[in-house]
């Protein structure tokens, strides 16, 4: 029997180095996708660690205002304003985050003194630094 080629010889050939091809392409393309989601997630991360930064430092604050030893009540009671902690974990370890914390006296009527806090938040490096601003007024009476 004597073999007759056809056209179509080597059709096979291509259609694979097509679908190779274009695995590749949706492979690269899906990868990238990838990656650029990966990043947000980051950013996200490092935005939310921010907020939780800034809240710390406001709490801090607050303890160190109202309970400042034997001291009057007030931002005097501050390490020095603005403040900066340093935030770490349960070990003291540094977590990369910091909080810097501004207090002004807003005045004072009748035994009622004002005071506004504000807390800027600050975690990550470089590109993913991020930062969260938390803002407290508050109002300390004193007791006859």
């Amino acid at each position: 029997m004597k073999r007759r080629f056809s056209k179509e010889q080597g059709m096979g050939l291509v259609l694979a180095i097509f679908l190779i091809v274009v695995g590749g392409m949706l492979t690269v393309v899906m990868g990238s996708f990838m990656a650029i989601g990966q990043g947000h997630v980051s950013q996200n991360f490092q935005a939310v660690r921010a907020l939780a930064a800034a809240d710390s430092g406001l709490q801090i604050a607050v303890n160190e205002i109202i309970h400042p030893g034997l001291g009057p009540v007030s931002c005097l009671a501050l390490p020095v304003n603005p403040s900066v902690y340093n935030l770490t974990d349960t070990n003291g370890q540094a977590i990369g985050c910091s909080a810097t914390v501004t207090c002004n006296q807003d005045g004072s009527t009748n035994g009622n003194t004002y005071y506004s806090l504000e807390s800027i938040g600050q975690c990550g490096v470089g590109n993913t630094l991020q930062t969260a601003t938390r803002r407290l007024s508050t109002r300390l009476w004193s007791t006859p």
